[in-house]
């Protein structure tokens, strides 16, 4: 039989790029909705106000693409944790409910936070854009544009792809240090810089247009991936201890041992956390870390710092 880390995995996978997708077409959907007619006219009747209401349809979109799927997501990890709970410590059969009273609260509860912290720091870009615009003076013709477009950044990416903007049109090389950056134009871009000489503005339109494209790209990939993962993790967690709780399962006869992935993208504390957990944890344990106690990998009880992409697993071993 497969491990459980592959068997968990493949669903991680697969969710991982419904994700992405899901997360792209709320973000698409957002930008069909908001025409630069109605940007135009609520920046003419409510100013940044009116500008940013407009955004607040973000969060139905994303509760309707992206939520059903980490539900999905969830469900099949739990069904599957529950199969490959080690059958020495089983009882009777495992059973995993979604629906059990007390795993709602926590699910619902990642919900909300999941959604809001997307929401939010797609309107603190949002709003960073509206400012600069307003302080460079541009058009409100240009700031609806420019703020339509920014839809689906973080602020650290609306401030990259603005510094972009910049350097190509300064003729800057630096423009050409940009890892997500189109490198079709490096050639020119050199060349010109060189001369001391920028970019057509139409050209550069273009160029930020497709940095600005693989942001988002990027973004709905890490949010896929981190997402997918933690919906499986969470479930493996939770069809656990509603198997120990029926009394399906023995949790005295059960170690839960942490996974980290053997590569250097791994941070340094979580490639302590085996040494600190020598003899694994209760099945209904944390895991003592440097950062903090946490349950399982990703945990949305521990802190961000424990969990942005994490890439680690866990798995159950019997004890002899």
């Amino acid at each position: 039989m497969p491990t459980t880390k592959s068997e968990l995995l493949t669903i991680a996978d697969k969710f991982d790029k419904r994700m992405r997708l899901a997360l792209i077409q709320a973000i698409e959907g957002l930008k069909d909705e908001l025409t630069l007619e109605a940007l135009l006219k609520a920046l003419e009747s409510g100013g940044m106000g009116g500008a940013m209401a407009l955004v607040d349809q973000l969060d139905g979109e994303l509760r309707t693409k992206l939520l059903p799927e980490f539900q999905t997501a969830y469900l099949e990890g739990g069904r599957m944790g529950a199969q490959l709970i080690p059958a020495g410590a089983v009882l009777a059969t495992p059973q995993f409910n979604m629906l059990d009273a007390r795993t709602i609260p926590e699910l619902t509860n990642h919900n909300i936070q999941f959604v809001q912290n997307i929401t939010n720091t797609t309107r603190q870009a949002l709003l960073q854009n509206l400012r600069a615009n307003i302080i460079a003076g541009n058009s409100p013709l240009q700031t609806a544009r420019d703020f339509r477009e920014a839809i689906g950044l973080t602020p650290q990416q609306e401030l990259a792809v603005r510094n972009y903007r910049k350097a190509l049109l300064q003729g800057d090389a630096s423009a050409l240090t940009r890892a997500l950056r189109d490198k079709r134009s490096d050639k020119l871009i050199a060349r010109l810089a060189a001369e001391g000489k920028p970019l057509p503005e139409k050209q550069v339109n273009s160029l930020v247009e497709r940095y600005r494209a693989n942001w988002i790209k990027y973004r709905a990939e890490s949010i896929g991936r981190t997402e997918a993962l933690r919906a499986v993790h969470m479930a493996q967690d939770a069809s656990m201890n509603q198997s120990i709780e029926s009394g399906a399962v023995d949790e005295k006869k059960l170690r839960k041992f942490w996974d980290y992935t053997k590569d250097e993208k791994t941070r340094a504390s979580h490639r302590q956390i085996p040494g600190m957990n020598p003899g694994g944890v209760g099945p209904r344990e944390a895991f003592k870390s440097p950062l903090g106690m946490i349950r399982y990998p990703l945990d949305p009880r521990a802190g961000a710092q424990n969990t942005i992409r994490c890439r680690c697993s866990y798995h159950y071993e019997l004890v002899l």
